[in-house]
């Protein structure tokens, strides 16, 4: 159980809520060891009791006149409490009081240039990894802006798949998986369940040059329709499909399938966690399916009725997913999202550590796309704070807030 005892230390947000008053009803859990991985079993997460946190706002983008964010930031605080955040081709540094520090990379195509920012990592060492959507590349740069080397291509044998930055380790190995959200996936075959097919999600460790070294495992991912659609078979995501979601900071990895929580934590490449709570079996409504069907008239009016028609006769059962996206925060303590359907203007964060207890719950708004059943408004959380993507008047920007008891 040394891994889990190094895992598991850090946890002072407990003592925190002891004296701030809060108390949180500690669930029957069972704890089981295997092979030195902690099996932690909870009861439905619905009937857990967390103490209630607020969130109160530091900053936001909308004051800074020369930050534009679009509608897929990413950001990651450092030690400093400054926050790395990146949208489009650019890279910034924002520090603790909100102010702009500097600009760590811009729009381009040369050394710590960007085409399409895809994820921001750093790294436990400090080191930040970008990965590019739109050359493929993957830039490992200091938090100061300097560069220090490029890995030209993450699983070279796999040009015909997306690949998605989870996790950079501090020895330079990363780990990735195929990126699911795309809406068509053309040829790409998915695993057969039932009457329809689901992406497959597999953990792949990379070396520090980009070769792929092994995997952690494979998952079920996005639930997907074979339909036709303008004269082709198209592979579409259901209306509210389950999927598999994952999140990582520095060295810690969790992922987790939305059918129910259950959640396996990584330490580096080492398994050290699995956390099971039952699913809630919710069924799909009729006011649900109509939202959905709104939403998707919204983000496209031209696809979105063929997308609603090709899937009309498709799973019209439906299982709602039992849990939204996941986050892991610097105590190690996961966040555990719950499903918000198109029309939901909130989502409850459920928190939780490593060892099952109860550690607190937050309401924040909720972005939610019909398409990208992965979007988290949540990017990253740290010290009590919380980068935040929110949208005012329509338009998209970056809260930081403070969170707590």
């Amino acid at each position: 159980m040394h891994r889990l005892r190094a895992l598991v230390g850090p946890l002072s947000l407990v003592p925190l809520i002891a004296c701030s008053g809060g108390s949180a009803e500690i669930p029957v859990v069972s704890i089981s060891d295997s092979a030195g991985v902690a099996v932690v079993r909870l009861e439905s997460l619905e009937r857990m009791t967390f103490p209630v946190w607020q969130s109160q706002v530091v900053y936001s983008t909308a004051d800074l006149d020369s930050v534009l964010v679009g509608p897929f930031p990413q950001a990651v605080f450092t030690d400093d409490s400054s926050l790395v955040l990146a949208d489009a081709g650019d890279l910034i540094l924002i520090g603790p009081d909100g102010t702009l520090v500097q600009t760590l990379g811009r729009s381009g195509e040369g050394p710590g240039e960007f085409g399409q920012i895809g994820r921001v990592k750093l790294r436990a060492d400090d080191v930040l990894v970008v990965s590019d959507l739109g050359s493929g590349r993957t830039t490992v740069m200091l938090s100061n802006g300097r560069y220090l080397r490029t890995i030209a291509r993450l699983g070279r044998a796999d040009y015909d798949r997306e690949i998605d930055l989870v996790t950079a380790l501090a020895d330079g190995r990363v780990i990735t998986t195929y990126w699911q959200e795309r809406p068509n996936r053309g040829e790409i075959q998915g695993i057969k369940v039932g009457d329809v097919e689901r992406d497959p999600v597999p953990l792949v460790v990379h070396d520090s040059m980009g070769e792929r070294l092994g995997s952690l495992g494979l998952w079920l991912g996005l639930e997907r329709a074979v339909v036709p659609l303008q004269g082709e078979r198209a592979r579409l995501p259901l209306p509210h499909a389950r999927s598999v979601m994952y999140a990582s900071r520095r060295d810690v990895t969790v992922i987790s399938p939305t059918d129910s929580l259950d959640l396996s934590m990584y330490l580096g490449t080492a398994l050290v966690v699995r956390m099971i709570s039952p699913p809630t079996g919710q069924r799909r409504t009729r006011e649900e399916a109509e939202a959905w069907r709104g939403a998707l008239r919204d983000w496209n009016a031209t696809l979105g009725p063929l997308v609603i028609s090709a899937l009309s006769t498709a799973a019209p059962d439906q299982v709602m997913p039992s849990i939204g996206p996941l986050y892991v925060d610097n105590q190690r303590n996961v966040w555990i999202g719950d499903y918000a359907a198109p029309g939901d203007s909130l989502r409850s964060w459920r928190v939780v550590s490593t060892t099952g207890i109860p550690i607190g719950i937050v309401e924040l708004p909720a972005v939610i796309d019909p398409i990208v059943a992965s979007r988290s408004e949540i990017l990253d959380v740290y010290g009590g704070l919380l980068a935040l993507l929110v949208y005012h008047d329509g338009e998209p920007v970056v809260e930081v807030r403070r969170i707590g008891p």
